[in-house]
């Protein structure tokens, strides 16, 4: 059985846990100032990567908005690196002017050491995280295959299974969003997060679904046809109307690339498929069995994550 962190240090430190402003789960948080229009706290928050839960550690500032009546996150720190930690600290204190000499190493020394305690609750949380989450992965992975191989499987039955478990996709994706309108006619399946502002739409065919048809001369399939026409639609809306859709959506949706997951693997095809990918501007075709064998890839390394944070040091 997983051993769970104290949460002892962590409750005195960040007391709040409601009317946290920002759009992550929060474990906890302590505001640091609220005046002049501005709100600045400390939180403990829940983040996805690859599939893997983690908490993070960081430092927030909201500016009020008046035309929306709501708070506008406009900074934001993280805690990730230990090494620059000590650093830190001892800049603030020397801004602060609050110690000096032989005073200012001890007040380093017991932040830093405080502060270490608390980045070992987090890390503990992330490996019993890690260990929890495995086992459903797995079971996800299974359910994904059994999918494929149902006649009876409905795109709406793909969008929901792999909008939640996007870490399938691979592990540069942070998040997905559901799907939303891209123009007046077009609303994509959903959308992959990287990192803040870069995204991958992602259009969703079926694994029945042919790629190509015509034998020795081989061309796109209608339904892979129709799959461009509807990405390139969704991609020029985004880059026409990049600002528009930031203020009715405030989301960062800046130069998105297209995916298109539809068919299964055909060994003859797969040259055909590098070349029609390659000359593709921003668009990727993706097979089923390429979603799965990056889910089955993806599952490996949280394995080989899970192993080395919990063998015993030297």
């Amino acid at each position: 059985m997983a051993r769970q962190p104290k949460q002892g240090l962590l409750e005195r430190l960040l007391p709040e846990k409601a009317g946290f402003p920002g759009h992550v789960e929060v474990v906890a948080y302590k505001t640091l100032s609220k005046r002049a229009g501005w709100w600045k706290a400390v939180a403990l928050v829940k983040t996805s990567y690859g599939g893997k839960e983690r908490q993070q550690l960081r430092l927030y500032a909201w500016r009020w908005s008046e035309k929306d009546k709501s708070w506008k996150q406009r900074q934001k720190f993280n805690f990730s690196g230990k090494s620059y930690l000590p650093f830190v600290i001892n800049t603030l204190e020397a801004y602060g002017g609050k110690v000096s000499g032989s005073s200012a190493a001890g007040a380093v020394a017991f932040l830093t050491s405080r502060i270490a305690d608390l980045e070992r609750q987090v890390e503990e949380a992330r490996i019993s995280s890690s260990r929890n989450r495995l086992s459903d992965m797995e079971t996800k992975v299974r359910q994904f295959e059994r999918m494929l191989d149902s006649r009876r499987l409905k795109e709406r039955d793909l969008q929901r299974l792999l909008r939640h478990e996007f870490w399938m996709f691979g592990a540069e994706y942070r998040r997905a969003h559901a799907e939303r309108q891209a123009g007046i006619k077009g609303r994509n399946d959903f959308l992959l997060e990287r990192d803040v502002g870069y995204h991958d739409v992602v259009e969703l065919k079926l694994p029945s679904d042919a790629l190509f048809v015509g034998g020795v001369k081989p061309r796109m399939s209608g339904e892979l046809k129709n799959a461009v026409s509807q990405m390139v639609s969704y991609l020029h809306y985004y880059y026409k109307h990049y600002l528009s859709d930031k203020d009715q959506t405030r989301m960062d949706v800046l130069y998105p690339k297209g995916i298109i997951v539809i068919g299964r693997r055909v060994d003859s095809e797969r040259e055909t498929l590098a070349a029609h990918n390659a000359v593709l501007h921003r668009i990727e075709i993706v097979t089923y069995d390429d979603v799965l064998a990056r889910a089955k890839q993806s599952l490996k390394s949280v394995k080989r994550r899970g192993r080395s944070s919990t063998a015993p040091s030297a």
